[in-house]
């Protein structure tokens, strides 16, 4: 572990009180101003930040005080992880109670705004619902009781020198209220009948009541967005009875430990990722990978969590476990990528930012230009279309469009199979241009089978025995296929050390005494070897699509080996779409010119790469980034691990090792090319959902703030238009739960 990784810890707050993205941003600044604090990150659809800072400096509990001390509440997600379903429950019987009680003492004022019109002065209205006082009683508690949360954030806003959503609720209502108030107490001494007072009182309160509404729905829509996690979590919840030391043990899916055997009967779920022992059956990996056809598997066959057995008794043993097991994988890889930022939602957030502010001065605008120049000295009027202008402006829709976008989107990947890191990598996928495919394991089934042995001066088993007692320390399928043919031929393979692998070229080691060599003609030329052998045979057989692996044993060639691997069943499909994509496919392998050639014509890649080395990958992917290209590179073997981290979005193959995992921005839980064109798919219908919300948001308040500004929208209309332009940014990002991602 490096000295970084020592000092830098990362956390995840579950952070409540969040009303628009002014209250995002103005965490983020603030932590972003603590020295120790590297980055800091806060998504208010899912009301969480991520924190990574320096642990020899700075500790949890300040970074949770800092937050505290904006008037929000914090903590620990990782403590409220297990319950997070029933926090989400509270939430919304909390705030539903809230617009209950609002809902029910703002009834009565809301039925006396039928005399304030002709059209509905007809209408019979109870006389104790137009006295002054029986208003101001019902009106203060919605005020201040109900209300109060919105006092409560807008004055932390305020004292740290910022302004949110809560500061424009409470400047209007509080106008409303207060100018009421004054008028029902100077009543006492005026000769106007009290019910012929011009109050304000269902102003207050309808705005507080519609805001609420508003928030209440939007607050279940975003719960339905977090469908897929809470998914996970409840299968990470569940118990299993489990085989330790000879011993029957039942404990939470999240205690079992690796090397711990059970039983699993048809219709259970499978917590955790195994090996079967004993037994057949179909296994539904649906939810992990999007795959609606069961799976036929048996003795030896590796099956993952979260899929389900169909009809088969099997006995499994675990061989990974709690964070490490493929279900708890993909929760994390969902909630890192609905915490992270796209730069679109940053472009949002500046414009956010500076929004509030210049609603007030609006707000100031529209009473001053009423009260003195359209309707000289009409207080009450002039209030009320300032009161309008205040309430209408929504900057929750602008903070909204982005990360509700996000966070279904993320959703719906996993639920195919596909998982994005960050959010940022759904952008930067619909912004590629060029796309590098790895040939075996991606175009090709990464599954090559050993077609013909060629020796000299030593015999083919004797051969073929020596290289597969150093291939089968290799992870290459080319590898695995010359120890598979080894045991096919039932040779028994001796001991091999001094174990030295040439990335991109083969691999050696010492069998019997004798040093072993086996790869590309290149490493064996490069160790000094001589080949002696037909060249035209050689070219004939790459032209036939094979690989050739070349052989030394004791500083002598002593044959080659040839493999050869079969195409994918989707290959050619799947490169059509994504050329219909306007992407530029090109094969890239380390595999030589004629076998590549022969692939590349048969799938119908023009743009080929052969005999590349992982260092050359990662150099092309560079050079390509140079020339103005975004590049996505698709690769699942170690080698690739370079090209995934330097391209601007890398994806992992299912197939791939833990390292081209972790390298890559994308990982696909399948080894199916097609999964690349949905993901491409999903990132461009997700990227123009969010330009619609964003448009939507901003059109809706260039449109409505003139409206309010010339006195053509009552306080209360201003309030309901403010809510529902946020239910329809969620909305409309839940529209892409229904999204087809098939072709």
């Amino acid at each position: 572990m490096s000295l970084v990784e020592e000092i830098e810890g990362q956390v995840t707050i579950q952070i409540s009180g969040m009303t628009c993205s002014n209250c995002a941003a103005r965490i983020e600044k603030s932590l972003g101003k603590i020295e120790s604090v590297h980055e800091a990150k806060v998504n208010l659809a899912i009301e969480r930040a991520s924190v990574r800072y320096n642990k020899r400096k700075i500790n949890i509990n300040q970074i949770i005080n800092k937050i505290e001390k904006l008037g929000f509440g914090a903590n620990i997600y990782k403590d409220l992880q297990k319950n997070q379903s029933d926090y989400r429950k509270l939430q919304v019987r909390s705030l539903r109670n809230r617009f209950l009680v609002s809902a029910l003492l703002t009834l009565p004022l809301l039925w006396t705004m039928l005399s304030h019109f002709s059209f509905t002065s007809t209408i019979w209205v109870p006389e104790l619902f137009l006295n002054p006082w029986f208003q101001l009683t019902l009106a203060t508690p919605v005020q201040f009781i109900v209300g109060m949360p919105f006092y409560f954030n807008a004055f932390h806003a305020v004292k740290n020198r910022s302004a949110n959503m809560d500061v424009l609720v409470v400047l209007g209502t509080s106008s409303a209220y207060f100018y009421s108030h004054y008028l029902t107490v100077n009543s006492l001494s005026s000769s106007i009948a009290n019910h012929h007072i011009p109050l304000y009182f269902e102003t207050s309160s309808m705005i507080i009541t519609v805001v609420l509404l508003g928030k209440l729905i939007e607050l279940k829509a975003r719960s339905k967005t977090l469908k897929v996690v809470h998914r996970l979590q409840d299968m990470g919840k569940k118990e299993k009875t489990i085989i330790r030391d000879n011993i029957s043990i039942t404990l939470p899916a999240k205690n079992i430990q690796v090397g711990d055997i059970m039983m699993i009967h048809p219709g259970e779920n499978i917590l955790i990722d195994g090996e079967i022992l004993e037994g057949n059956s179909a296994i539904d990996e649906s939810m992990i990978t999007g795959e609606s056809i069961p799976i036929e598997k048996g003795l030896g066959d590796k099956i993952i969590s979260g899929s389900i057995n169909i009809n088969g008794l099997l006995k499994i043993v675990a061989i990974k476990t709690g964070e490490q097991s493929t279900i708890a994988r993909m929760h994390e890889f969902i909630e890192e990528a609905q915490v992270s930022k796209p730069p679109i939602q940053r472009a949002a957030d500046r414009i956010a930012g500076i929004f509030v502010p210049i609603i007030v001065c609006l707000s100031l605008f529209t009473f001053f230009i009423w009260y003195f120049v359209i309707n000289p000295g009409e207080l009450a009027l002039s209030l009320e279309h300032a009161i309008a202008v205040m309430v209408i402006a929504c900057p929750c829709a602008i903070g909204l469009a982005t990360p509700t976008s996000i966070m279904v989107a993320s959703g719906k990947a996993a639920e195919n199979g596909i998982l994005f890191k960050e959010g940022s990598h759904i952008e930067a996928l619909d912004q590629g241009t060029i796309i590098f495919l790895d040939k075996t394991g991606t175009i090709t089934e990464g599954k090559p089978s050993v077609t013909k042995v060629v020796s000299m001066n030593v015999s083919e088993l004797h051969l073929l025995r020596m290289a597969a007692a150093v291939e089968i320390y290799s992870e290459h399928p080319m590898a695995k296929a010359v120890v598979k043919a080894a045991k096919n031929r039932k040779l028994i393979l001796p001991d091999s050390h001094s174990i030295i692998t040439f990335p991109g070229y083969g691999i050696s080691g010492i069998v019997e005494g004798s040093k072993v060599i086996i790869g590309t003609k290149q490493l064996l030329e490069n160790e000094g070897i001589s080949i002696y052998i037909n060249h035209r045979e050689v070219q004939q057989l790459q032209e036939q699509g094979k690989s050739v692996l070349f052989v030394s044993i004791q500083q002598k060639f002593a044959g080659m080996i040839c493999v050869s691997d079969t195409l994918k069943q989707n290959s050619i499909t799947a490169i059509n779409l994504l050329k219909q994509l306007r992407l530029k496919v090109v094969m890239v392998t380390g595999d030589q010119d004629y076998t590549s050639k022969l692939i590349a014509k048969e799938v119908g890649i023009k743009h080929i790469y052969s005999n590349a080395l992982p260092k050359d990958k990662g150099d092309l992917v560079r050079q390509c980034q140079k020339n103005g290209e975004n590049v996505i590179f698709v690769g699942d073997g170690m080698n690739d691990a370079p090209a995934l981290a330097a391209a601007n979005v890398g994806i992992a193959m299912g197939t791939g090792t833990d390292l081209t995992s972790a390298a890559a921005d994308v990982n696909l839980m399948k080894s199916d090319l097609m999964d690349i064109s949905k993901a491409a798919k999903l990132s461009t219908k997700t990227m123009r959902n969010i330009k619609q919300n964003l448009s939507f948001a901003l059109i809706y308040n260039c449109i409505a703030i003139p409206f309010a500004i010339l006195g053509m929208l009552e306080p209360w209309m201003a309030g309901t238009a403010m809510a529902l332009s946020s239910v329809s940014v969620v909305s409309n990002s839940l529209r892409l739960q229904k999204l087809k991602l098939s072709n």
